[in-house]
This record gives C-alpha cells, sequence and structure tokens, in this order.
C-alpha cells in the first residue's frame, strides 16, 4: 500500500511533466498560450485543525482559456475544455485570483462557469470529453460582475481564473487555474 507521501509526489510528478521545465516566457508553444494544469495545487490546510481530505474523485483535465481581447473594454472572455477520458465536473463559480508577488490571492467575485447571463448556474457543471463551454465574460470588477457593471474596477495586473471539482461534502476540491492575463 503506498504511504500519503508518494501519493502527493505522483500529481507533483503529472503537474511537472504537463508544465514544462522551462522558467522563461519566450518560445510561444501550446503550454505557454494556454492553461495546462492538470494536478490539484497543494494547499495548506488551515487553523491547525484536522486536514481536510481530498476530492476523492479524479482530478478534472481541464483547459481554461482566458481572452483578455475577445470582450470590450475590460472584460474577459474564456472558455473552459474538457480534455480528459471522462467527464470534468466543476463547481459553476470560477475563482478569480491576482498576482501577489509570487504568490496569488484571490479577489472578490466570482465570474460563473454559463454561456450566458440568462441561463442560469448548475449546482455541477458537467463537460464531456472534448467538450468546452465559452462562459459569458467577466467584467474585470469586483462583486458578482458577470452580467452587469456593477462592483468596482480591479486594479490593473495579472489574474487568473480557477475552477474546483464537485467535490463531495466534507472534501477539499481539486483545483486547476489558468494561466495568468492581463487587466489593463
Amino acid at each position: 500500500m503506498r504511504s500519503n507521501a508518494s501519493m502527493r509526489f505522483v500529481p507533483a510528478l503529472v503537474l511537472a511533466l504537463a508544465c514544462g521545465t522551462s522558467g522563461g516566457s519566450g518560445g510561444g508553444s501550446e503550454s505557454d498560450e494556454e492553461s495546462i494544469v492538470s494536478a490539484p495545487e497543494v494547499e495548506p490546510s488551515g487553523g491547525g485543525s484536522a486536514e481536510v481530505p481530498q476530492d476523492p474523485g479524479a482530478v478534472p483535465v481541464v483547459v481554461i482559456r482566458p481572452d483578455p481581447a475577445g470582450a470590450p473594454g475590460r472584460a474577459v472572455s474564456f472558455v473552459v475544455e474538457s480534455r480528459g477520458e471522462g467527464a470534468a465536473r466543476l463547481r459553476p463559480e470560477v475563482l478569480v485570483e491576482r498576482r501577489d508577488g509570487e504568490t496569488w490571492a484571490a479577489v472578490e467575485g466570482s465570474p460563473l462557469l454559463r454561456a450566458d447571463c440568462e441561463a442560469p448556474a448548475s449546482e455541477c457543471v458537467e463537460l464531456v470529453p472534448g467538450a468546452e463551454l465559452r462562459a459569458a465574460a467577466w467584467s474585470g470588477r469586483s462583486g458578482a460582475a458577470q452580467c452587469a457593471d456593477e462592483g468596482e474596477p480591479l486594479a490593473a495586473g495579472e489574474y487568473r481564473f480557477v475552477v474546483q471539482s464537485c467535490a463531495p461534502d466534507g472534501h477539499r476540491p481539486h483545483r486547476v487555474a489558468s494561466a495568468g492575463f492581463a487587466l489593463r
């Protein structure tokens, strides 16, 4: 039987292989232009309490392609594409994070995985292999700022989108992040 330490090594190895080892920008390879982070991010457990177990389901193999030029003004359109062999089951709330030095910090507001502003968000969005969802554009503002010009404009900087798996109650979801994009 494998230990937890060896089981944590495997996702890290998958992540390293999926992302490559080059540290610079330049080149323009597919991994530079798209997000392919198919292993869960390792996050410290909080508050000294017992660690919350990881989602026992498969890590969603998805690509999130932000397109700052694909929407008017400061809005950012994005596509989530399922590239795995099984269906990707994702929470409808898309987290937005801003680069803060070497780390990423959550910002207020979550666009939803929905094709347009008239469509209600599902409890869990399921994308079959090869399917993609072109979500309604995010406005670049705080709060519920996907379909209305509400909230304050966020500061210019580097941002990314993060989707999470539909984890069972009491489990920490898998997280998949897009490549960073500039918000001006």
